[in-house]
């Protein structure tokens, strides 16, 4: 039978016309089951009840007419109780619901199983035959094993339906939304621009040539404009970007001199195949090798080579062939592609962009890095946004929460445009005070600092008045080498970092690898990573690795004094013994070397549920503490964040997660000892409110959350803060806990803290 599923799936998912779509499925269904009777009926969101939208076997004429009610008839109860119902005689069952214009009334055996998709039921499937028996057991396990992998596919098909069709996305409803991994916060309204691909290697053939002289020259020539007109770029955008994020060019420029690509397309034309053939051979088996690698960064680089290929492309094929050049909209668009690459973004003049989606890409991704770059707000990995109906239509992009609303009905649409005209009177109020410490309303202050990887992160933390670094990505630093940095060239990376704060503090996190960041050069290859090789456990075993990096950090700090070192992923004493170790013999062997250099603090992260517990016994061996809250979230909820299928679990607000934050916080009251929190709930104003009244009183974000942060904290009290922490320690869920805090800021006077477009469910 897995053939026959294979086969429908297949036919459903190539079907453009949902409701030809919706045809094939039951025609397919009614063959392989050889049933009498296939139908589907969908749920209609605004009028509460099911439709039949196909059938084979019933009335024609009744398809968009015969109605279910939600809690009606034998699909009602389909619905209802969210599994399978297989009975002899439809008839006698007491839910059977007799609908006259469908003509079903000689059908009696009846097998249906719901579909659902992301935990809500979006329709039910339906066979019939004329005799009295129960379907099969082989036939239930086939419909079941049908229906869980066809709601996906339907769910798609419809938003593209909707789409096409006009209809309006609302305020509480899940019309016309599509969710993805925000990669920068922000909100853009906008007219969609979608980026067509004009060239693709799906039109290249593979031809072969007698005299291939002919075609390297072509393909030298390609290669040497290619490479003019990308140090052309650089030189254009040198004044937006960092070196580090400069460095992307380099990544491009490098490719085209690497005997692995481009050596290996000089090897194919040798052979006897056309440039373009060959080259097209070349990208697809690379691509191919790198999207199949478990890793994220690595994976990442499979759209480089894919970008790479395709301006070679364009520059091999005659001008009629080549791709057009994409006419920028006098007004600023969001812009929407199915990949969209780094040099696309920078090409794009930035007041012309309000913002980016990717249909794929990742947060490691050099789009990604560019868009954090240049503040804008973005989107990546909405794989069942419908991209060819999208061009020109109104999009809000709200990359707080990772969610993209297309065409929002009016209702929703003046929702967010409030939202924005909040965000620019919070700005207006805030640019005045911008480098003033932070104080609350009674007095207290609070130390406000950035997470930085790039240089770029740390000219836009200083802009926004952070007072240092609370965490300094160093495995950031060491991507953008084709090998471990060696110890002079570590220097400098940090000697940047430094000076640039100085005198401010600046926390360098140890090389934090393993899990979901890996290196190139040092591949971490585990069934399961997040519980594998991570972190500090990678560098206790490789103390070389850690040696050179603590000697290049305290070299690079002489002078300045602002160092302050973190280790990543403890979960015991042992740990925290051992690499403190590790570090005054660093700082022994540094000194000996005649560099006049400080001990600096030394502090771990709270990542694990396990560090939680033994906070106390590392407070009693380190300078301070500093709660990873990204991962710590994770391991508290068992939840991949980047995972789709999982990610509406990820929840900051969820109880058990306030729970341990509190208690932490209770826990090292009495020591007297730093305790700060990074990560993204430092940046959500209304969490770090939450944060504050627990006890915290150092918080480190992403540069672009700074204002939001220092504008609500300067409004409150911290009487008031520790009143909404009691308020969400009484929540029982994550939904209940987000819409109490939230309430309670209102209340309080602070205003919308992010757009209310949220559903119901979530607000």
């Amino acid at each position: 039978m897995i053939h026959a599923l294979r086969r429908i799936l297949d036919a459903v998912k190539s079907e453009t016309n949902f409701d030809e779509a919706l045809l094939k499925l039951v025609q397919l269904v009614k063959k392989t089951l050889v049933s009498d009777v296939a139908s589907v009926y969908l749920l209609d969101e605004t009028r509460q009840h099911f439709v039949l939208k196909a059938t084979v076997g019933l009335n024609p004429s009744s398809v968009e007419r015969a109605t279910v009610a939600l809690d009606q008839g034998l699909v009602g109860l389909v619905a209802q109780r969210e599994e399978p119902l297989n009975i002899a005689n439809a008839h006698e069952h007491p839910n059977f619901h007799f609908l006259e214009e469908t003509g079903e009334s000689e059908f009696k055996s009846f097998l249906s199983t719901p579909l659902v998709e992301r935990k809500k039921v979006i329709g039910v499937l339906v066979v019939q035959r004329r005799h009295a028996s129960k379907f099969s057991v082989a036939d239930e396990r086939f419909l079941l094993t049908l229906s869980t992998q066809l709601a996906s596919i339907l769910a798609a098909l419809s938003a593209r339906s909707r789409v096409f069709s006009g209809q309006k996305a609302e305020e509480d409803g899940d019309l016309n939304r599509f969710a993805g991994a925000k990669i920068n916060q922000g909100l853009a309204i906008a007219k969609a621009h979608v980026l067509q691909r004009h060239t693709s290697f799906k039109r290249i053939e593979e031809r072969r040539i007698k005299n291939f002289q002919k075609e390297i020259l072509s393909f030298e020539s390609a290669c040497t404009r290619l490479r003019q007109d990308l140090h052309s770029l650089k030189k254009q955008v040198c004044d937006q970007l960092e070196s580090k994020e400069l460095a992307l060019f380099d990544v491009y420029i490098n490719m085209l001199e690497d005997d692995a690509f481009v050596g290996e397309v000089y090897r194919g034309i040798q052979s006897g195949y056309r440039a373009t053939s060959s080259l097209k051979k070349v990208v697809e088996h690379t691509v191919e090798s790198f999207s199949s690698v478990d890793d994220d960064y690595i994976r990442a680089r499979a759209s480089d080579v894919e970008d790479l290929g395709l301006k070679l492309l364009n520059r091999l094929l005659p001008v009629s062939k080549a791709k057009s050049v994409e006419k920028i909209p006098s007004e600023s668009v969001i812009l929407i592609g199915e990949d969209v690459s780094p040099t696309t973004l920078l090409e794009w003049p930035r007041e012309s962009l309000a913002g980016v989606i990717s249909l794929r890409g990742t947060s490691n991704s050099h789009m990604a890095i560019i868009a954090r770059a240049i503040e804008l707000p973005a989107v990546v990995g909405i794989s069942n946004l419908p991209l060819d109906t999208l061009d020109g239509e109104t999009i809000i992009l709200d990359a707080f929460r990772g969610e993209v609303i297309v065409n929002p009905s009016q209702r929703l649409l003046s929702v967010y445009e409030a939202f924005l005209r909040q965000e620019k009177r919070v700005f207006d109020d805030i640019n005045a005070e911008f480098d003033q410490p932070v104080k609350t309303a009674c007095g207290t202050y609070i130390k406000i600092l950035a997470n930085t990887g790039f240089l770029a992160d740390a000219k836009l933390a200083l802009q926004r008045g952070a007072r240092g670094v609370g965490l300094y990505r160093t495995e950031i630093g060491f991507m953008g080498f084709d090998s471990f940095p060696s110890e002079e060239e570590q220097v400098n990376l940090y000697r940047q970092q430094l000076a640039c704060f100085a005198p401010r503090e600046v926390c360098m996190r140890t090389l934090d690898v393993g899990g979901d960041k890996s290196l190139p050069y040092f591949p971490i290859r585990e069934t399961n990573p997040f519980l594998g090789w991570r972190g500090i456990r990678v560098t206790l075993d490789h103390p070389e690795i850690l040696l050179v990096q603590v000697k290049a950090m305290l070299k690079a700090s002489e002078g300045l004094n602002n160092l302050q070192i973190l280790l990543p992923m403890v979960t015991c004493v042992e740990e925290v013994d051992s690499a403190l170790r590790l570090i005054h013999r660093a700082f022994q062997e540094v000194l000996e070397e005649g560099y006049k250099v400080k001990m600096p603090k030394i502090g771990v992260m709270i990542e694990v549920p396990a560090a939680v517990v033994m906070a106390r016994a590392f407070a009693e061996r380190v300078d301070f503490i500093s709660v990873g809250s990204n991962d710590l979230i994770q391991y508290l909820l068992a939840v991949d964040r980047n995972n789709p299928r999982v990610a509406d679990l990820y929840q900051a607000y969820h109880p058990a997660v306030i729970h341990t934050l509190s208690m932490l916080a209770q826990q090292l009251e009495n020591f007297n000892i730093g305790l700060s929190v990074c990560g993204e709930i430092a940046g959500d104003a209304a969490f770090a409110a939450l944060l504050i009244g627990m006890g915290y009183r150092s918080l480190s974000m992403s540069a672009s959350n700074i204002l939001r942060v220092k504008w609500v904290l300067r409004r409150l009290t911290i009487n008031d803060m520790e009143e909404i922490v009691d308020l969400a320690r009484q929540c029982e869920s994550s939904q209940e806990c987000r819409s109490v805090v939230l309430g309670a800021l209102r209340h309080l006077g602070i205003g919308e803290i992010e757009p209310r477009s949220i559903k119901k469910a979530q607000s």
